[in-house]
Order: structure tokens, then sequence, then C-alpha cells
């Protein structure tokens, strides 16, 4: 009796044992994630049992990780509140956004990169990018379309850091890239990326923001680049940028904004450059032609 009394109690401590630690091997957070079209968020996010939804991926990937994509498939919208890369490259690697935002950052002091996915609102996306809070945010290789507005970056603290690097922000009903913060300042960076169609500016830069953008275009429905900042300064810089076929190429507007122009073409627009009070200054080597109205000169102060 008292070895049966003896093997029942080690029988009972170790159900104890698995029943308080069910899912310790799937909660455990990893470095590196995966999804999958044919995967399941139960599963721990391995390579060979892998999550269904990028966030479903995120609660299971540490702080400074990265998610990568298998294969083709929709993986849902994400809100991220921690460092963290989200790879789709080498896929088709999608997220549906229709009514809501398609990536949420809020995540104060965080680097965070989104690489290779196409957000798509179908024309009734809020946003493809909301940034409210972070230390540097990364858009490489993306196409954002269909929504109100492609990126913005509408902070409340200083320091955060926006790039976006060869991309596409298209067919968007307002903007297709906005910044600005109500404290500090913020800036941004645009390489080899263009801005189609939005309905709204290409390009918003507002208060207290500062953008340089090089090599890339803007072929927009409104404003191309537009710098309006009523209440504190900002500034832009372009430099190989080419700003075409848009109802006013670059405007600035407001005492303490300034916008610099480099090598840029700006041609094609029915105004080419309105100035509302800002101060639009040129390295004289730009072409503004074939405008319906060139509108007004920017003033040569030569290379800087």
């Amino acid at each position: 009796m008292k070895f049966f009394a003896c093997v029942m109690r080690v029988i009972l401590f170790a159900l104890v044992v698995v029943a308080a630690f069910p899912t310790t091997a799937r909660a455990a957070a990893s470095r590196r994630t995966w999804v999958s079209a044919v995967g399941d968020d139960v599963n721990p996010c391995t390579r060979s049992a892998p999550c269904r939804t990028f966030a479903g991926a995120l609660a299971q990937t540490l702080a400074g990780g990265e998610i990568d994509v298998i294969d083709n498939g929709g993986y849902g919208a994400v809100v991220i509140t921690k460092a963290v890369t989200i790879d789709g490259t080498g896929t088709l690697a999608g997220i549906a956004n229709p009514g809501t935002n398609g990536v949420t950052v809020n995540a104060p002091g965080a680097v965070v990169t989104l690489r290779g996915i196409n957000i798509n609102g179908d024309g009734t996306g809020a946003t493809g990018v909301a940034i409210t809070a972070a230390s540097r945010v990364n858009v490489e290789d993306c196409v954002i379309a269909g929504q109100a507005t492609g990126i913005d970056a509408n902070l409340t603290a200083a320091g955060t850091t926006v790039s976006v690097r060869n991309s596409t922000i298209r067919n968007n009903t307002g903007d297709g890239f906005a910044i600005g913060t109500t404290t500090g300042f913020t800036s941004a960076y645009v390489s080899a990326s263009s801005f189609d169609a939005n309905a709204g500016a290409g390009v918003r830069v507002k208060d207290r923001a500062y953008l340089t953008m090089v090599r890339s275009t803007v072929f927009n429905g409104g404003t191309g680049v537009l710098v309006a900042a009523p209440s504190n300064s900002a500034q832009v810089v372009l430099k190989t940028a080419g700003i075409y076929s848009n109802t006013t190429g670059l405007a600035a507007g407001g005492a303490g904004t300034t916008m610099y122009l480099a090598d840029c073409d700006i041609s094609a627009n029915t105004t080419g450059i309105s100035s509302g009070g800002g101060a639009v200054t040129s390295a004289g080597n730009n072409r503004i032609a074939a405008n319906t109205s060139p509108g007004t000169a920017p003033l040569n102060v030569g290379p800087q």
C-alpha cells in the first residue's frame, strides 16, 4: 500500500507540473519568428510551425527581434509597441486594412523597420503606416495605397526620424506622406521613392519637421511637396527630385518655412512654385519648365 501511495503522489505531482506549465514551449518569445499563409497563431512561430498573422508573431517576438514571411499572403493589420523588423522580402507579403490603419507604430524609443510589405486599404483604409511614437521608423521596399493617408507621422514627442526608401505611395485620398510634431523637432529622409496620384499633397511637412528628399519623384493630384508650418519652423531640402504634373509643384507657406532645391526637375505642373510667406532658395542648377505658370522664382543662393 505504501508503494502504491508513493506512486500516486509522484503521478499527481507530475500532473500538477504539467497543468501549471502547459504552454511554456509555445509561449517563449524568440529573437526571430515566422509567418505563413498556412500558419496558425497558436503555433510557436518557428520556421517549421509558423504563425498566421503579424500580430500573432509580434506577441512571440522579443523586442529588437525580427518577423520573417515565408510565403505569399495577407498577414493582417498590426499595432507595434516595441522595437521590431517585419520583413516580407522575396514574397508578396500584404496587409489589407479597409476601414482601419494598416500598421500603427506606438513604440517610444524603439527602432521599427517595415520591409517588403504591400499595405492596401482598398480605397477605405485610414492610414497605411500611422506613427505616433518611436526613435526611428524605416519603411523600405514597400507599396502603400488605397488609404486616407499613406504614411502619417503625427508625433507628440521630439527626436523621431522617419526614413522612406525605395517605396511607392500612391492612390491615397489624402496625403501620401505627412510628418510633424508638437514638441522639439522631427526629421524625415526620403530616397528612391515615388508619390503618385495622391489627392492631397504628395509630401506634407508640418510644424517642427525637417525633410530631405533625394532621387525621388512626385506625380500627384494636388500639391507635390508642401511645407506648411503655421505655428513653428519647418524645412525641406530637395536634391535630384522630379516634381511633375501636380496642381502646384512646390509650395512653401508660413514665415518659418524654408525650401532648398538642388538639381531638381519641376515640370508640367499647373503652377511650378508657390511661396505663401516661406523662403524658396535654389542652388542654381534646377530645371523649371513647361509649367502652365512658373509661379514664384526661387532665390538663387548657389550650392550649399
